[in-house]
């Protein structure tokens, strides 16, 4: 099976050639399902080892802490967090 261009994926006919690093650009369709979808996320070692660490500490799960982080990301560019996104 051949990867298609993100572009084309996205459905959008035109990338973009200077885009602005603050601008965003909407998608123009809505996603097709709600449940979540996963994501990769490559960490150096020591980092990761800090984050279950803290996780330990806080009595959470290091999943709980990338949220924490994705919501504070959403929210300090405006946008919803990921509780909101999902309805729950």
């Amino acid at each position: 099976m051949a990867r298609r261009a993100l572009s084309e994926t996205l459905g959008l006919d035109e990338v973009q050639k200077e885009a602005e690093p603050t601008k965003v650009v909407p998608i123009a369709h809505e996603a097709k399902s709600e449940k979540p979808v996963k994501s990769s996320l490559y960490l150096p070692p020591k980092a990761l080892r800090k984050l279950k660490e803290l996780a330990l500490s806080k009595d959470c799960k290091v999943h709980d802490l990338y949220i924490q982080g994705i919501d504070h990301v959403l929210k300090s560019e405006g946008f919803p967090t990921v509780k909101e996104f999902s309805g729950k």
